[in-house]
């Protein structure tokens, strides 16, 4: 049966490997650039990097709709998805997937919940508070709840129509209903639960000569600007993988004009100037710097002999690939892990370096035995941290545990493994014994973990033979059937997750692999320092079954 299971899960992995050919000129960019919600506000807000998603509404709402817009043109999206008859207080789940270019794909979830009866929804705080004309972005103040938003000079303030986002019920006056701001008007949020919470909103016109960039944002990607006013420059940072060439900004100033405009395509490949001209005709340049996230993969755990071997029930070890370090070097990456989904640096991580390339050394500690844990790697450089893709595992069960009637010494990541028996089950058997048998080459049998049910097939099935070591394995029956003789790998498991931790009851002896090295010899391992030689095959040595579980 193993034996079995092995051949398709290598057939598996073969198939799902591409041609390190393939895809090599097609975007690999499988994120969304925002997503859009008939009702309700998306917790955490939006950003690329992030693909878990809450969303509270109250108890009256019954449907929603989710779209996900593509970051990348070449890339396909999902069609929108609408949730109908939500359940109070039970979180329905709707997932949007992205699929680039060359084929990668990236799901994004999105988890509305209706308030329950009795617990209806209390949020109820303004968001965002914008003016389209002229543009111009509110500073919201929630500790006095108070918003300050600044109009260009000359702009008549005694018909502006506010877009406001928030997180209640209702606002009164709704959002698009024109409004004189001459003086400070209110706004009214009403929760599900009918409590109320009102802001004040000021609206400042600037002087003549004021000329500043008050926000310059991306829709396509979500990025939004950060302004230095100290030197009349912005920084701007995108993911990995976004073309830089025709990025289209939209931004809010205190001037009369902006040169170029807002909504202008234009190449940020190098730093890019734009000028604001204030009423009175004097100009401020701001400096507009784009700068890119680094890229990283997660690495599978499970069924990876590169991470199995250290599966030990409370420690792991994780690892993945930076593939670009972005627009600045690579100071730290690692892995994050938790029981729950989304992971990130603000828990349980571990570093594994600095730059780019491969890493496979970032020791997870702290498990708990037989839980599965999500994992992703991340990478750091100065313009912020980004995850990799997140992948789970199966912490498995201590070295030593007792189980299955062995003792466990590999755990393979999906609640699996390999138990090796309680006692030795001979302490002066032959390789092979039979005819021509001991010095015939089999030829069929292999080194590797996962290969000793195989081998102990094709020692006990070869012609002409009457015993062996795999034969004395597979006739044990303690707690059922399926042992058989250890590979030279798992026969190596063995001495050092059992035998040098004292577990096992081994002797300092010579034991048997199921691997044969040549037509007259083959491994052993000797229990003592862990030597590994391969001395003929009529050679009388102990004999430690293995099972799976």
């Amino acid at each position: 049966m193993i034996r079995g299971l092995v051949i398709v899960l290598i057939g598996l992995v073969m198939l799902a490997c591409p041609s390190p050919l393939e895809n090599t000129s097609k975007s690999t960019n499988a994120d969304l650039s925002g997503i859009t919600l008939s009702i309700g506000t998306l917790s955490p807000a939006f950003a690329a990097a992030t693909t878990a998603y809450t969303v509270s509404v109250a108890n009256t709402v019954t449907s929603i709709t989710i779209t996900g817009t593509k970051a990348d043109t070449s890339a396909s999206v999902s069609a929108p998805v609408t949730l109908n008859a939500l359940a109070e207080g039970v979180a329905q789940t709707a997932t949007i997937t992205v699929t680039a270019e060359s084929g990668t794909t990236k799901v994004y979830t999105v988890a509305v919940t209706r308030a329950a009866s009795g617990a209806l929804n209390s949020a109820m705080a303004i968001t965002a508070f914008n003016f389209t004309s002229p543009a111009a972005t509110g500073i919201i103040t929630e500790e006095t709840h108070s918003i300050a938003i600044t109009v260009p000079n000359g702009t008549v303030v005694t018909a502006l129509v506010p877009s406001i986002t928030h997180t209640g019920s209702t606002i009164s006056p709704s959002s698009g209903v024109a409004r004189d701001f001459t003086s400070a008007q209110t706004y009214t949020v009403t929760a599900a639960d009918s409590s109320t919470q009102a802001y004040t909103v000021t609206v400042t016109v600037a002087s003549s000569s004021a000329k500043a960039i008050t926000a310059f944002n991306f829709t396509s990607p979500a990025a939004t600007g950060i302004i230095t006013e100290a030197t009349h420059s912005i920084a701007i940072t995108v993911p990995n993988g976004t073309i830089v060439t025709a990025l289209v900004p939209s931004i809010t100033h205190t001037g009369s004009t902006i040169s170029p405009s807002s909504g202008v395509a234009r190449d940020f490949t190098s730093a890019q100037t734009y000028t604001v001209t204030a009423a009175d005709s004097s100009t401020q340049a701001y400096t507009v710097t784009v700068n890119k996230l680094a890229a990283v993969t997660t690495t599978e755990i499970a069924y990876n002999l590169t991470f199995t071997v250290d599966i030990a029930g409370t420690s792991a070890k994780g690892g993945g690939e930076v593939t670009n370090q972005g627009s600045s070097a690579v100071t730290e990456r690692g892995v994050c892990w938790g029981t729950s989904a989304n992971p990130t640096i603000s828990g349980s991580h571990a570093a594994d370096g600095s730059g780019t390339g491969i890493f496979s050394n970032a020791s997870m500690t702290g498990l708990t035995v037989c839980t599965t844990y999500h994992v992703r790697a991340y990478v750091t450089n100065s313009q912020g941290t980004v995850y990799g893709n997140e992948i789970a595992f199966y912490s498995g069960y201590a070295f030593g545990f007792d189980k299955s009637d062995g003792y466990v010494f590999y755990n393979n990541g999906s609640a699996g493994g390999l138990v090796a028996a309680k006692t030795d089950q001979s302490t002066s058997q032959v390789w092979i014994a039979g005819g021509s048998t001991q010095t015939t080459l089999n030829g069929n049998t292999h080194t590797g973990i996962w290969e000793g049910d195989n081998n102990t097939w094709y020692i006990w099935n070869q012609t002409d033979h009457t015993g062996s070591a795999a034969a004395v394995c597979n006739a044990y029956s303690v707690g059922g059937s399926g042992w058989f003789l250890p590979s030279r790998d798992e026969l190596n498991l063995m001495f050092l997750k059992l035998k040098v931790n004292g577990i096992g009851g081994f002797a300092d002896n010579y034991y048997w692999s199921s691997s044969e090295y040549n037509y007259g010899g083959a491994w052993t391992q000797y229990f003592y320092d862990g030597y590994q030689t391969h001395p003929v095959k009529d050679s009388t040595l102990y004999v430690r079954a293995i099972r799976a579980f």
